[in-house]
């Protein structure tokens, strides 16, 4: 059986609410309470809980749902290595541009003259 973290409007702000918890956690924006929702069900699903985060809408419609299957007894814990970042010598490219990664896992690219 998963448990269930649900976030959701909370007057101005959003609310992460998690079994278990007394208090409900507020954030100022739904952004930062599905990030911490997410991380939170991840880490209780490498504890061997079975998570669902659900996501709902203003209106009380449910936008979306994320599953973390618990990590099994025997299963190792495996990290994603770090993102790098991709050095490139001006003179390599014309113009001289430098590519520069930004974000996290080199996900968007801008370039610098």
């Amino acid at each position: 059986m998963f448990e269930i973290i649900v976030v959701e409007p909370a007057g101005a702000g959003w609310s992460v609410d998690v079994p278990g918890l007394v208090n409900q956690m507020f954030f100022a924006t739904g952004r930062e309470a599905e990030t911490v929702a997410r991380r939170l069900a991840t880490r209780l699903a490498g504890a061997g809980r079975g998570v669902e985060v659900e996501i709902r809408l203003r209106g009380g419609a449910i936008a979306g749902r994320y599953l973390c299957f618990p990590r099994a007894a025997n299963e190792e814990e495996t990290a994603a290595p770090a993102p790098r970042p991709m050095a490139v010598p001006k003179d390599s490219l014309a113009g001289g541009m430098t590519i520069i990664p930004h974000g996290t896992g080199g996900s968007g690219w801008q370039t610098s003259i």
